[in-house]
């Protein structure tokens, strides 16, 4: 038996206080160590040591912060931040110099004014000092006003929120004890109110502020702040709070959300759906409209974040509720609304791979905005239209109807090109009508390439990777996505044309600049256009090799480098995700086949013969693959039809790779070429060197040997083994079991 069992031991109050008591116990004796330490060192410099002013100034040091391009400047500033102490705020400005120097000396850490290491020390004392002074929070986070206590320049600004974000965080883990009997809130407690009233009356200059530095290319400061508020809504706020907060900032954010505020743009969009779900306290009416405008926001955020699937749901959400609003009270407003959220749902559509749906949107969004467009052709509907033509081409152009598809790309780029002229409180800025036009005039060049005007093609893919180009010198934060995938479409293009040193060139600059570094950031939500740039650069690679065969080795290695990158890119995708992209998975397949065949090739005269039928046999499973993955497809559209049959001349190549029986080999380049004589005859001349090149195949297969016949049946008594017309049959005992009929076969 366990003797402690039998002590009946309760927790008494003369024993301690409680764990989390105990923490804050260390920490108030660190603070106890150090203070000691700076009144000696005040004392030494003649200077004013009272315990207590002396910690006040180590805590706004420590959460403010001061920079400047000399030291003279970073000194006033410093003593400017200083004015926010109580004690100091009247005080000649000698004094304040004297202890911004001091402080710079006593304390490490960068820039000027300095923080109290570790920072677990300085949190406790800021949240110490923010519950005596409330006033101190809204002026350390008064980014909109011009007083003492915030920072001009936006980066300082940056990290000086951060630090009081840090504190809210602090306060936020607290356990909720009381400092005594009585049922006072403790200073944590006390210091989180502050800042959550702080927060609340500074939330618009704030997400402002994180926009500015995200637009600026500081995306370490921007996701940091963008992360801190997100973690301020999602855990440290309350629930009303968060929630009324969310409501109050979300019209501030972007509708095209920089990447790095992804995770604060969903957050605030999803507590902002609360709230109006829960009433708002507006009228019925116009909670309605504020939903569904927050389920609208949330829909493109969670799409931008990479979650698909949720966001084809919200995005049917807000569709369902602007329906309602349209019937309730018929006006134009709620028809361009309506018209909008059926685009976005298109494009949702397009996402998780259902074409004919998105198709049928995007029409009845069009359908929506032409006679809104042509009663009032402002810049708004314009633009509402342009947007739902881009939809409508990208969508038809994946069900095969490729003549609409262009039709469509055209009419967007016309009417983006005349757009009518800016007015007063139009809510699309200049460069958001620029980044459409390059937006559209990429969707155009890939609809041209795929129709067979290349040269076209590669003019407008050129000038949409120059207007994203301008874009991105003025906002460095901004486009990056954009910029990657127009450069993709320019790669593919020049690979149209055969200009394979321009197509590497494109495909590797988007790669390298962009897709590898959103790839380690985002992950899932750029996963897919990763996967298909390798496959691009991978078939960029192959081409040049073919057109230069005496040094070809080296660009089939990087190709088959870079296509087994982009299969593993597949294999890594959500479920959802690879089930949509399985057109391109398919693609890649059927490319990694071809690579394998190429090196076989090349390397065939210095290879023994079981690698090359190692070789071949890779390739025929990767064209089996990529056969497998066409017949789930719907391959009415000719380019998949197209690209089965190329999987298909492939799987017969690699057969003849591998050795199979010559008769097999031409069955299937027959199959292949029947496929290329059916596309030939639908758009002929487009499918014509594919034709020839396999009827030149099948006619120097026909040329090495006798003409392929069919297998002879095997005859059941064969006449050399009849057995004689009165001679017993023998019968021999097999064991039972799995191999008494086999052997009874055998022995017959």
């Amino acid at each position: 038996m366990d003797a402690r069992t039998l002590l009946h031991k309760t927790h008494s109050a003369s024993a301690g206080p409680p764990t989390r008591s105990r923490a804050n116990a260390l920490l108030d004796y660190a603070l106890d160590v150090e203070r000691q330490r700076w009144q000696a060192s005040a004392e030494r410099q003649r200077l004013p040591h009272d315990p207590v002013l002396l910690e006040r100034i180590v805590a706004v040091s420590s959460l403010a912060v001061a920079d400047g391009e000399t030291d003279g400047e970073r000194e006033t500033e410093a003593a400017r931040r200083l004015r926010l102490v109580p004690d100091l705020a009247d005080e000649p400005e000698w004094l304040t110099r004297a202890f911004a120097r001091w402080q710079h000396a006593e304390l490490a850490g960068e820039g000027y004014l300095r923080s109290l290491q570790p920072l677990r020390l300085a949190e406790r004392l800021g949240a110490k000092v923010i519950a005596a002074f409330p006033d101190i929070a809204p002026r350390l986070l008064d980014v909109g006003g011009d007083g003492p206590g915030i920072p001009q320049a936006a980066t300082d600004q940056a990290r000086q929120i951060l630090n009081v974000l840090h504190v809210l965080q602090l306060t936020a883990g607290s356990d909720g004890c009381r400092t005594d009997g009585t049922g006072e809130p403790s200073a944590q407690q006390r210091a989180r109110e502050a800042l959550d009233a702080a927060l609340r009356s500074h939330a618009r200059p704030l997400v402002k502020l994180v926009k500015q530095v995200a637009a600026t290319d500081q995306d370490q400061f921007a996701s940091a702040i963008g992360t801190s508020l997100a973690c301020a809504l999602n855990s440290t706020l309350r629930k009303e709070s968060a929630q009324e907060v969310a409501a109050q900032v979300l019209g501030e954010l972007d509708l095209a959300c920089p990447d790095v505020l992804l995770e604060l743009a969903t957050a605030v969009a999803e507590h902002a759906v609360q709230h109006y779900r829960r009433g708002g306290g507006a009228p019925a009416q116009d909670n309605r409209k504020e939903l569904a405008r927050a389920l609208q926001r949330w829909s493109l955020y969670l799409a931008s974040s990479g979650l698909r699937i949720q966001a084809h749901e919200i995005a049917g959400q807000a569709v369902d509720m602007y329906h309602a609003l349209h019937q309730l009270s018929p006006s134009e407003e709620h028809e361009f609304a309506l018209a909008e959220a059926l685009k976005d749902l298109a494009d949702r559509l397009v996402d998780v791979g259902r074409f004919e749906d998105a198709d049928l949107c995007a029409r009845d969004s069009i359908r929506r905005l032409e006679p809104l467009f042509q009663r009032n052709p402002s810049r708004q509907n314009a633009f509402g239209l342009v947007k739902s033509l881009c939809t409508l081409a990208t969508a038809t152009h994946r069900i095969g109807r490729q003549r609409e598809a262009l039709q469509a790309a055209t009419e967007a780029c016309e009417l983006i090109e005349r757009l009518p002229q800016a007015q007063h409180g139009d809510e699309h800025g200049p460069d958001e009508i620029q980044g459409m036009r390059a937006f559209a005039l990429r969707g155009l060049a890939w609809q041209l390439g795929a129709s067979g005007r290349v040269d076209d093609a590669v003019s407008r893919a050129s000038r949409s990777v120059e207007i994203y180009e301008e874009l991105r010198e003025r906002c460095p934060g901004l486009w990056k996505r954009d910029i990657a995938e127009a450069l993709s479409v320019l790669g593919v293009q020049h690979a149209a044309r055969q200009e394979w040193d321009e197509s590497v060139e494109r495909h590797t600059e988007a790669l390298k600049r962009h897709y590898d570094a959103l790839e380690r950031e985002y992950r899932e939500a750029v996963r897919p256009q990763h996967a298909l740039a390798l496959g691009r650069l991978a078939e960029a690679h192959l081409g040049r090799a073919r057109a230069r065969p005496t040094e070809s080795r080296p660009d089939l290695l990087k190709a088959l480098e870079h296509v087994e990158q982009a299969l593993e890119q597949y294999e890594g995708m959500r479920k959802e995700d690879r089930w949509a992209n399985r057109v391109h998975e398919a693609w890649t397949s059927c490319l990694e086949a071809e690579v394998l065949l190429a090196l076989d090739a090349t390397g065939r005269p210095q290879r023994a013969a079981p690698a090359l039928r190692q070789t071949c046999g890779r390739a025929e499973a990767a064209a089996r693959r990529a056969l497998t993955l066409y017949d789930e497809l719907d391959v009415r559209a000719w380019r998949l039809r197209f690209n089965r049959a190329r999987a298909q001349a492939v799987l017969a190549q690699s057969y003849g790779g591998r050795g199979r029986p010559r008769a097999k080999v031409l069955r299937a380049h027959e199959q292949a070429r029947n496929a290329f004589a059916r596309l030939d005859a639908e758009e002929p001349g487009r499918a014509e060197a594919e034709l020839h090149a396999i009827e030149d195949t099948i006619e120097n297969l026909r040329q090495a040997g006798p003409p392929a016949q069919a297998r002879a049946q095997t005859a059941v008594n064969p006449p050399g083994k009849r057995r004689k017309r009165h001679q017993p049959k023998p019968r021999v005992r097999a064991r039972q079991g799995r191999q008494g009929a086999a052997g009874r076969r055998r022995h017959r």
